[in-house]
């Protein structure tokens, strides 16, 4: 049977406190070191996240698609 654990009021989370869940998602994939440097740098060096820079290229290839 589990023991309910009673803490003090000033130990205990106030209610709205908790940070909210992030809506993004973590993106795991694997690419050659190079790759890896010189998409980094690129970024870096026109003062964008790589996350940044790995969307805008997204949308310029789904244009160039379409």
């Amino acid at each position: 049977m589990l023991r309910r654990l009673h803490l003090p009021a000033r130990l205990r989370p106030q209610r709205g406190t908790r940070p909210r869940r992030s809506l993004a998602t973590a993106a795991f994939f694997r690419v050659p070191a190079a790759f890896h440097r010189e998409f980094k740098l690129y970024a870096v060096q026109n003062g964008l996240t790589m996350v940044d820079l790995l969307q805008e290229s997204f949308r310029a290839f789904q244009q160039k698609r379409s």
